[in-house]
């Protein structure tokens, strides 16, 4: 709780699974989406829904829709990623030695300061206190990679990530003369 009012809440593809297809914790995941006070999801989501979905459990075309119209009918708030943001994944890549995808739900719940409703183990323990774990059958996750020892060996701690720092004040600065970032369309 933040001042009294109840935290938004950032929801993985996994919960939201176990909700479609009625999972044992389908009620529990609904119950928490209707309490929140916003449900966030980042914008990879949709693609993860859709790929469980259509290729590993071969619904088609006119289900999916209808799932994804479901989902849209909760009120979910879906976030575009930002190079800031970018930058933090790869630090909870780092840290945490998660997927990108996985880390991408963390770092919008820590940006938000909100709660991350997951039906994934290895992400509600990186999530820590702000996890609210629940049952699922899908783990949409990768497994971890295999690195070369000396890298496995490192301490994971928070990068400083030289050069990061000018390169967001360079961006900034393109925006507020209304040029276009590096990389955009």
């Amino acid at each position: 709780m933040t001042n009294g009012q109840a935290r938004p809440l950032v929801l993985d593809a996994s919960a939201a699974l176990a909700c479609l297809q009625g999972e044992p914790g389908a009620p529990r995941v609904a119950r928490l989406i209707q309490d929140a006070r916003q449900t966030l999801v980042p914008w990879l989501f949709w693609y993860e829904i859709v790929n469980v979905l259509g290729r590993r459990r071969r619904w088609h075309a006119a289900r999916i829709m209808e799932a994804i119209y479901d989902l849209e009918q909760l009120g979910l708030v879906t976030r575009a990623p930002d190079r800031p943001s970018l930058l933090h994944v790869i630090d909870a890549v780092e840290i945490h030695a998660l997927s990108a995808y996985d880390a991408a739900y963390l770092v919008l719940a820590e940006q938000e300061d909100a709660e991350l409703l997951t039906g994934d183990a290895e992400l509600a323990v990186a999530a820590g206190a702000r996890a609210i774990p629940v049952a699922s059958s899908h783990r949409l996750s990768e497994a971890a990679a295999r690195y070369e020892s000396h890298v496995r060996e490192r301490p994971r701690q928070r990068q400083t990530w030289p050069g990061a720092a000018a390169y967001l004040q360079e961006l900034r600065q393109e925006v507020l003369r209304g040029a276009r970032p590096p990389g955009s369309a």
